[in-house]
């Protein structure tokens, strides 16, 4: 089953079967949440891991969500320029601490990773609708997935973002920096884009783009993560709130480079 709608040089297909984790009410389902793994890890792992936090109830996530379907796919494995072997993850990035250093390692695994994505959310889109979809990933996936919701066509019911970074920041920041009120919007989409060579900008209507802004956005990112400092979570928040967009940020300690339960559980 082919995923990818890349025009692109053909890439080696993600996982063709992302992770859905089976549940007996499973007819009350009527929501969809996509979540992205981080580097290293998998939709299996990610979706055993993040099941196991528990609310301020004691439940876990699908039984304090019961109409909630969940959705867990799974990243290529790609070389990785810094661990010189082949690792699970969405892109190639040199450095954590500076993730706009050697940038151009970042593109290509995106373009691939955004474009699944998309072909993901699109086919769930047409069982439930985009206000009933929530997409976002802890770490890599956070960064791969806010691309995904900026190059996708829909107002989402939620994104959420977890321990994340914001990649091309600085470019970002440009354009929106540069960018006339009325054509903010449309100029950052089109950057994201003409960046990862989805397709021609020109097609995104405005109207498209400003509905695409009022997506409800979670963010959050423990003062203590040793893997992702909690600064460039920060700027996310920046960047998107200059666009326009609505931010729930919580920042969390004694947290590390996880959701702190229960009251990052239940967001």
């Amino acid at each position: 089953m082919q995923l990818l709608r890349h025009n692109g040089p053909s890439q080696p297909n993600l996982s063709p079967s992302p992770h859905r984790p089976t549940n007996i009410r499973a007819h009350l389902h009527r929501y969809r949440r996509i979540g992205l793994h981080g580097r290293g890890s998998d939709g299996p792992d990610f979706a055993s891991e993040l099941f196991e936090a528990r609310t301020a109830l004691g439940q876990s996530l699908p039984q304090h969500f019961p109409t909630w379907k969940w959705v867990f796919p799974s990243s290529q494995e790609r070389f990785s320029t810094v661990f010189q072997e082949e690792l699970d993850q969405w892109f190639d990035i040199y450095s954590l601490s500076n993730p706009s250093e050697r940038e151009g390692l970042q593109v290509e695994g995106l373009r691939v990773s955004v474009e699944f994505v998309l072909g993901l959310f699109e086919d769930e889109v047409q069982i439930v609708g985009a206000g009933r979809l929530v997409l976002g990933g802890i770490s890599q996936g956070c960064a791969t997935s806010l691309h995904a919701l900026l190059a996708g066509r829909y107002r989402l019911g939620g994104y959420f973002g977890i321990s994340g970074w914001i990649p091309f920041k600085a470019q970002i920041d440009g354009v929106v920096k540069d960018a006339s009120k009325s054509r903010l919007n449309s100029h950052v989409f089109e950057f994201y884009q003409t960046t990862l060579g989805l397709e021609s900008p020109g097609s995104i209507p405005e109207n498209v783009a400003d509905l695409k802004l009022q997506t409800p956005m979670f963010l959050c990112h423990g003062a203590d993560d040793e893997y992702v400092d909690v600064s460039p979570g920060r700027q996310i928040r920046t960047v998107l709130e200059r666009m326009g967009m609505t931010v729930t940020w919580r920042e969390y300690e004694k947290c590390g480079h996880w959701i702190k339960e229960p009251e990052g559980s239940k967001q």
